[in-house]
């Protein structure tokens, strides 16, 4: 996993269930359809992204913007138990800062020859 910087981490539950529950409610996706984005970051991170990305912050993958104003990442879709969030917990993945360059075969980190 490379990243330059943080993002806003949707740590989903199984596939099936999430998308029957959260994303086919239709009241809730007209709602915040009709509201401006800032409102709709607020929601979003206060109501449904706080306690996954402490995770993250702490990890140093803090995102640079508004949940509605960048790309974000959906982890543990298909496997709720390896999302990213469990896996930087566990140690399985480190966050390394500095990245000098990219080569064919790796990623040369500053300091590194």
């Amino acid at each position: 996993l490379v990243s330059r910087s943080g993002g806003w981490v949707w740590k989903l539950p199984h596939g099936e269930k999430f998308f029957s529950s959260e994303v086919l409610d239709r009241f809730s996706f007209t709602l915040m359809e009709r509201l401006p984005w800032w409102v709709q970051s607020t929601v979003v991170e206060k109501l449904r992204l706080a306690k996954g990305q402490k995770v993250l912050n702490k990890h140093g993958l803090e995102p640079q913007h508004r949940w509605a104003q960048q790309h974000i990442i959906v982890s543990g879709l298909t496997d709720p138990q390896h999302s990213l969030h469990d896996l930087l917990e566990s140690g399985d993945i480190t966050v390394r800062k500095g990245i000098e360059r990219f080569e064919e075969d790796g990623i040369v980190f500053d300091g590194e020859d």
